[in-house]
């Protein structure tokens, strides 16, 4: 028995909701998206241990605090051809539900399922002014008959929230993990035991001389009243009044940890430790009995995890012994997601008439998916998060870029219209996306743009008017570089606007970290040996005899006017089969790096650029292409 549909109104954050969950189901998204309310909504439908006779809602659970307004929860629940015996336990308040989406009568199990239907169990909440809801079957012929303990027991579900203790979970208290893994086992006759051994405490307590000194002193005290008889017989101590749950609340589970023979409490674990054990015990309340329906809403369980457990758990959570199982997951970390198939994440959108959950599975074909499995994984999980997506043509822009804004965060920007203090682009949520290649930042913006993901393209000046079309249809945004004589790129820009000294640095940086020099001056004069018009040939004989690239950069420096040696600078580090070939993220980050330290040295261009990006973020641009001058 899965939840097949999630119906929410008027609740906390969300004023309507309607999300079919499938079997395994990771939900994504911002703070405060509603990700914590879909799982409170699902607790208070199904928790069989909530004390609603003593509970009551408050104001602060309906939607914008509007009281007059019901908060109404319908959860649809299936069951599917192999769970007869979940049938007969449900059975006067099951309903046929037909492809069209209608509730008819349900008479027959074998019957249920023909005309592709489904057979299903609904459960309703509703609660008014008067603070207390009721939680009952709509279906119109069980009268709105409350749903019982036992009949959510039967459900099986089981929340994990975000904040939650992992010392109360694993002790016996009610309804903790621990009672539901080992306290569902007949313990009376252990216990009985355990107190009876308790009784038996007075000799032990009497080795200590000094304890049992006063002990007969006061016994004897006592006895001089004509109370009792002065033996030792006349009074002891006992135990009294100990239920069985004040005993199993009072045993601790204690740990030694490999490498030591120290015994240590839970308590005195680590956090990372105690959230280790929990899910343990969570992974073994799965396995324990695979008859059983188990629905599990887990929030966040990457807390107080190194990422590799993180992973581990997520793959384990997905593959359960039990086949009667339903997982819903919620998550900020990269690591959890990453653990996931792209087909099983739901990104949840906040709105302010209705929140919108979105299946990536039931968005894009399975070819689509395929790609972005394989080739951009890492790429998207970080993006998920994002509020806006700057999508960059290749890996130079993604290296030197961020470097570039960075520098600028604090400062105030220029521009015709009126000048603003940059926030940064982190500040902004925007991500980075290297599309590698022009090519194929449509298809980029296309898989972002159908989650309704806001998306920003940045690109050269050297596209076709089809290709220019097809990415500013496919983006929320674009910005087109300068349009010059020549053909304008992110390494044309940078050689021919950044500081020029903090340009040199960079790529002698590059040179120590990636390139002997030995190997670069090889390069250097095959690659301009042909090119007679830009080095001479006994400046080319000179770099065989000099001992560095910084030694060699003096030379040229010599003989080059500074336009010249821009362009010298270009092909030396970007042009066709360049010497050193600078467009990897981390060879564009060193370049960019020591640009940036310079406070003028950032390229006027990108300075224009992050205005822009800014500008776009916070909603005072309106258009959906921009064109830098």
């Amino acid at each position: 028995m899965n939840i097949a549909r999630i119906s929410v109104e008027n609740f906390r954050s969300i004023k309507k909701l309607d999300y079919h969950p499938d079997d395994i189901n990771l939900i994504i998204g911002g703070n405060n998206s509603g990700k914590t309310t879909i799982f409170k909504a699902l607790d208070f439908c199904l928790n069989p241990y909530i004390p609603w006779y003593r509970e009551s809602f408050t104001e602060f659970d309906f939607h914008k605090r509007k009281t007059d307004i019901p908060i109404a929860i319908e959860l649809i629940l299936e069951i599917d051809g192999e769970e007869k015996d979940i049938a007969s336990y449900f059975d006067e308040h099951l309903e046929v539900m037909n492809t069209e989406g209608q509730f008819l009568p349900y008479e027959n199990f074998e019957e249920a399922f023909k005309k592709n239907n489904k057979l299903v169990l609904r459960i309703r909440l509703e609660c008014e002014s008067t603070f207390t809801p009721t939680i009952f079957y709509p279906k119109p012929e069980s009268n709105k008959r409350a749903v019982s303990r036992d009949e959510k027991k039967k459900i099986g579900f089981l929340y994990i929230p975000s904040n939650r203790d992992p010392l109360h979970e694993l002790a016996f208290y009610q309804n903790s993990m621990f009672s539901k893994l080992l306290g569902k086992h007949d313990l009376s006759s252990g216990i009985t035991q355990i107190v009876e051994k308790m009784k038996e405490s007075q000799p032990v307590l009497d080795e200590n001389l000094d304890f049992k000194r006063s002990f007969d002193q006061l016994r004897s005290e006592i006895a001089k009243l004509k109370f009792i008889e002065d033996n030792v017989e006349a009074m002891r101590l006992n135990i009294l009044n100990l239920s069985e749950r004040k005993v199993l609340q009072s045993l601790n589970l204690i740990l030694r940890g490999i490498g030591t023979d120290t015994e240590i409490p839970i308590e005195m674990q680590g956090s990372g430790m105690q959230d280790a054990v929990l899910i343990s015990t969570i992974f073994r309340i799965i396995s324990e009995d695979k008859s059983q329906n188990l629905i599990l809403a887990f929030e966040e369980p990457e807390h107080n995890l190194e990422p590799y457990y993180q992973r581990l758990i997520a793959r384990r959570l997905q593959n359960p012994d039990s086949k009667r199982f339903q997982l819903l997951v919620s998550s900020h970390s990269p690591d959890i997601i990453s653990a996931f198939d792209l087909g099983a994440v739901n990104i949840i959108l906040p709105g302010t008439d209705e929140h919108v959950v979105i299946s990536i599975e039931k968005r894009y074909s399975p070819e689509q998916l395929k790609f972005f499995e394989r080739y951009e994984r890492n790429q998207l999980l970080q993006a998920f998060f994002a509020k806006h997506i700057l999508l960059v043509e290749g890996p130079s822009e993604r290296g030197g870029l961020p470097i570039f804004f960075r520098a600028l965060e604090g400062k105030t920007l220029k521009s015709d219209s009126e000048d603003a203090l940059f926030e940064g682009l982190e500040a902004l949520g925007v991500e980075y996306i290297d599309c590698g290649g022009h090519g194929k930042i449509h298809k980029y913006a296309n898989f972002f743009r159908r989650l309704e993901f806001s998306v920003i393209s940045i690109v050269d000046n050297d596209k076709s008017e089809e290709e220019l079309k097809r990415i500013v249809d496919s983006s929320s945004f674009t910005i087109v570089l300068p349009e010059n004589l020549e053909r304008n790129t992110y390494d044309k820009l940078l050689t021919r606007e950044a500081a020029l000294m903090g340009l040199i640095e960079g790529i002698e940086n590059c040179v120590e970290e990636y390139l002997p020099w030995d190997q670069l001056r090889n390069n250097i004069y095959q690659y301009f040996i042909n090119r007679g018009n830009i080095i001479g040939s006994k400046d080319l004989e000179i770099i065989k005899s000099t001992e560095s690239f910084q030694k060699w950069v003096e030379n040229i420096k010599t003989k080059f006017d500074e336009v010249q040696l821009r362009k010298l600078l270009h092909l030396l580090i970007a042009g066709k089969n360049a010497p050193m070939d600078c467009k990897s993220v981390r060879q564009s980050r060193i370049v960019a790096e020591a640009i940036g330290n310079n406070k003028e040295g950032v390229p006027e261009t990108f300075i224009k650029l992050a205005g822009i990006i800014q500008k776009f973020a916070t909603g005072e641009i309106k258009d959906n292409v921009y064109y830098l001058s």
